[in-house]
């Protein structure tokens, strides 16, 4: 599977996008260390994805919105 890496338009990326990663996935998954992928499956845990600042930044825009708030894992500091 390509895990929205095509380099297609950006329309039809987003479509697919949506088709194969759920929002709700996409808000339980894990942000990882940038790479040349925007999505790599969680092998670790067997389901699931993790993304990078790219997915997210290229979503947000895609998107209109400004930001999202993942409020299920705890940190230390308050934020990361």
């Amino acid at each position: 599977e390509d895990y929205g890496n095509e380099k297609e338009n950006s329309s039809t990326t987003t479509s697919k996008r949506l088709n194969s990663i759920p929002l709700n996935d996409l808000c339980q998954s894990i942000p990882t260390s940038p790479n040349e992928h925007l999505f790599l499956p969680n092998t670790t845990r067997g389901c699931s994805y993790f993304y990078t600042y790219a997915a997210i930044n290229e979503f947000l825009i895609q998107n209109q919105i400004l930001s999202i708030i993942r409020a299920h894992e705890a940190q230390d500091v308050g934020y990361r």
